[in-house]
């Protein structure tokens, strides 16, 4: 688990999204407000919508994820060796009193138990701080119930470490074996970040699963591109 920061003037990815969204991203919640979200409805607001097909649409944007992939994780993260890398990345909002992800989890609860071994980034484009960042425990556990976020951050043998960050940084770390989540936003602004998945090429297997929330297949081609 690592903290880096990039040069947001190589990388302007916040104001090309915040040109889609047509407003500040720390302001969303001001245009609409959702009930509490799950697994199933966490990806189901408009601003996901209008951010997919922006993503699939916009030479723009392609050229400039592709280049903070190459230049940012397979250069440096990874010494320039062949990488796999998510073709899509994930949208996460996080509108105050509100999560960004409906449930808690590991990846690998969602992924065959032979999975290849695969890092997350997690690049916020907004504050994301305290109980609007994303929380992980520090260590692996085999089994851990998280039914009761508030209980987590007071109790003094709390085992999660909220991912701190600004616009610029940008989080490695291991969300396949470490449970991860959300607690509710108290800070009054929303938290607006996108995530994504590398692993090395020669790890790499086509899957016979989908993912879960658009049902894409993690292959080359599909979930997955070649670096």
């Amino acid at each position: 688990m690592e903290l880096f920061t990039y040069n947001i003037e190589d990388f302007p990815l916040k104001e090309i999204v915040t040109k889609w969204f047509g407003k500040e991203l720390h302001l969303l919640h001001e245009e609409e407000t959702y009930e509490v979200f799950e697994r199933k409805t966490d990806q189901k607001t408009k601003w996901h919508e209008i951010f997919y097909n922006n993503v699939r649409s916009s030479d723009e944007w392609k050229q400039l994820y592709k280049s903070f992939v190459s230049y940012v994780i397979k250069e440096v993260r990874y010494k320039g060796q062949e990488i796999v890398f998510q073709s899509i990345p994930t949208l996460r909002v996080q509108f105050p009193n509100n999560v960004g992800v409906g449930e808690w989890h590991k990846d690998k609860d969602y992924r065959e138990n032979d999975w290849m071994p695969e890092l997350n980034y997690y690049v916020p484009l907004t504050d994301a701080v305290g109980s609007s960042t994303v929380w992980i425990e520090k260590i692996q556990q085999t089994f851990r119930e998280h039914n009761n976020s508030d209980n987590m951050l007071t109790s003094p043998d709390n085992p999660l470490f909220s991912l701190d960050s600004y616009y610029g940084d940008c989080w490695e770390w291991d969300g396949m074996n470490r449970m991860h989540g959300n607690v509710e936003n108290q800070t009054g602004k929303t938290r607006v970040s996108f995530d994504f998945r590398v692993h090395l090429m020669s790890e790499h297997q086509d899957k016979r699963v989908n993912s879960i929330n658009t049902n894409t297949p993690f292959t080359i081609g599909g979930y997955y591109e070649v670096m």
